[in-house]
């Protein structure tokens, strides 16, 4: 394998030197790593999809960017309420550090999905009054334009 294509296509990658290039297959991360069903990965597998839901919402609704959780919420065009805010980055730390240590399990782990549930439908609550406020200015700076 070319390691200058391996590196080109893998962000962040850098091929160790004390390998041969001809053994370092094995070292390259796939792109898509979460298709990877380890068994750590299957029990992470509820974790994974509700903090999903978070992660697009923010990015559809709020206009947030980046990779993560984190970086949308840094990112947002139309802020978050605070409270809520640092309750995220609370939830989103506790998914980084469960599926970062393989050995590390979720402390009250059915309290934590709920609390993320109850995340979701908060910031989807937001986004549908903020959208449907948006909606209602709209049609009546139409009107008033005579439209």
């Amino acid at each position: 394998m070319n390691p200058s294509l391996v590196s080109s296509a893998t962000p962040g990658f850098r091929p160790r030197d004390d390998i041969h290039p001809d053994d370092r297959a094995g070292d390259v991360i796939p792109l898509y790593q979460h298709t990877v069903k380890t068994p750590h990965m299957k029990a992470m597998q509820d974790v994974l999809d509700i903090t999903a839901v978070i992660d697009s919402v923010l990015a559809r609704d709020f206009g947030g960017k980046g990779r993560g959780i984190h970086s949308k919420l840094d990112s947002v065009r139309h802020p978050v309420p605070a409270r809520l805010d640092r309750r995220l980055r609370y939830l989103a730390a506790v998914r980084n550090k469960a599926l970062n240590e393989p050995d590390w399990e979720i402390p009250q782990r059915e309290r934590y999905l709920a609390e993320c549930r109850a995340a979701a439908i908060r910031l989807l609550d937001i986004g549908r009054r903020r959208q449907r406020r948006a909606h209602l200015l709209h049609r009546w700076l139409a009107r008033l334009s005579g439209g």
